[in-house]
């Protein structure tokens, strides 16, 4: 950390860390601008709050305080580890009256990863697992919520920070609740790369409403996946389209459609059979599940013996046609018996 001398007034010149600065519920801009007038009236703020030299509360603060050249305080965290200040921020954070429900689940389900991170880097790893429920219990009474309930927001923190780095503004539009997916399709939605989830992210922004069915968005993305958008050509080379032409019919397009969906279904199942507890599990939901795993069965099997028969279908057709023209070859009146493979009677 630096400073500088400014009209005989000491101005620190701090650093700023991006995981610190991440973990920050956005100011609106009316609000900033109350904020950034009611400093520069009064020359007075609260201390900006540091740790190790790196802003940890204040950022704004001390942007305005920079640009008008106003001096400031500064308090330093005692904090031991990185771990710790950014569960600092999230413990401060959760205390916030005006939190939205997607902030609330993501400071939880962060602070729990971030315990298990500071456990995990002491010399201590002999329970992991030990930690891992002692952990969750300890904020699911501090929360009043289920342990289970502070796992499954831990995943959702996960899974945010893994959308954050690919596509942040559907990391914004989720914690702000401008966005509303479940838990389980956000998680499934972190799986996508960048690609998909630029294509979702433009979906999210021109559709006017807040709430997703992972139908819809397996749906849109097998629609930009199918249907490949042409590059764009000069105004001169292109022709102004005709009212009466109407798209190409595609007989592929649909069966490509569920081709692409198939394998999302599989990956599916296959994380509920690796981490469900189906022993904890109640009868309802299991019975459930299996009913719905027959009638999948059927279907698959319906649709299969579908494809079967008109692939045989059309075999069968070929065939006939053959048949067809080698007969007509040989009842052709103008050929002399015999004569057609070349070899005389």
């Amino acid at each position: 950390m630096r400073c500088r001398t400014d009209n005989n007034s000491i101005v620190f010149e701090l650093n700023t860390d991006p995981d610190f600065a991440r973990l920050h519920v956005p100011m609106s801009d009316e609000k900033l601008k109350r904020m950034e007038d009611n400093i520069v009236k009064c020359r007075q703020i609260r201390p900006i709050i540091i740790w190790n030299g790196f802003i940890v509360d204040g950022h704004k603060r001390y942007e305005i305080c920079k640009r008008h050249t106003i001096p400031f305080s500064v308090r330093t965290l005692n904090q031991a580890s990185r771990f710790e200040v950014m569960e600092y921020l999230c413990e401060r954070n959760l205390m916030r009256q005006d939190l939205t429900e997607g902030y609330k689940k993501y400071f939880i389900g962060k602070r729990f990863l971030l315990r298990i991170c500071a456990a995990g880097s002491g010399d201590d790893l002999s329970k992991p697992l030990h930690n891992k429920y002692l952990i969750a219990g300890q904020l699911a009474d501090m929360y009043r919520i289920s342990q289970s309930t502070v796992l499954k927001y831990s995943q959702y923190a996960e899974a945010l920070d893994i959308i954050y780095r690919l596509e942040s503004e559907i990391t914004d539009k989720l914690l702000t609740d401008q966005l509303k997916i479940s838990i389980e399709n956000v998680i499934e939605i972190s799986r996508l790369s960048a690609d998909d989830l630029h294509i979702l992210r433009d979906c999210f922004n021109n559709k006017n409403r807040d709430r997703f069915l992972i139908s819809e968005i397996w749906h849109e993305l097998q629609w930009n996946r199918v249907h490949t958008p042409v590059p764009s050509r000069k105004k001169a080379d292109q022709k102004k389209p005709e009212i009466k032409n109407m798209p190409k019919y595609d007989p592929d397009s649909e069966l490509l459609s569920l081709t692409l969906t198939i394998p999302m279904w599989k990956s599916s199942m296959e994380r509920v059979r690796t981490t469900a507890d189906f022993g904890q599990a109640s009868s309802k939901a299991k019975k459930d599940l299996l009913r719905q795993l027959g009638n999948l069965s059927f279907t698959i099997q319906q649709l299969s013996y579908f494809i079967e028969e008109a692939d045989h279908g059309e075999r069968s057709t070929a065939e006939s046609e053959a048949v067809c023209a080698t007969g007509s070859l040989r009842a052709d009146p103008d050929k002399e018996p015999g004569l057609e493979s070349g070899i005389p009677t």
